[in-house]
């Protein structure tokens, strides 16, 4: 599993996980990441950069990466530990 630096997409990893999201995406030209893989390097942050037009599977995807485990949104034990850092270039988000 070598995605290197790479930048990955809230459609992307509903792609390769579909059970994190009830509907099926249809209009990403990416590739599927799956980030539930043994070897998987964890998400380091979520950097929201636009207004998306699905607010429900952007939402879905960036609560489960905030709470981080494997599978994605299963969380840590012991402490909740919020798992990434999150960045927003729009103001009203935040």
């Amino acid at each position: 599993f070598d995605v290197g630096n790479m930048a990955v997409t809230s459609s992307q990893i509903v792609k390769a996980l579909p059970e994190i999201y009830p509907w099926p995406v249809t209009n990403c030209p990416l590739p599927p990441v799956d980030v539930n893989a043994a070897d998987a390097p964890p998400i380091e942050a979520v950097l929201i950069f636009y207004w998306p037009s699905d607010w429900a599977m952007e939402l879905q995807v960036v609560s489960d990466v905030l709470a981080g485990g494997r599978p994605l949104g299963a969380g840590t034990t012991g402490t909740p530990v919020q798992c990434a850092e999150l960045w927003s270039s729009n103001p009203d988000f935040l």
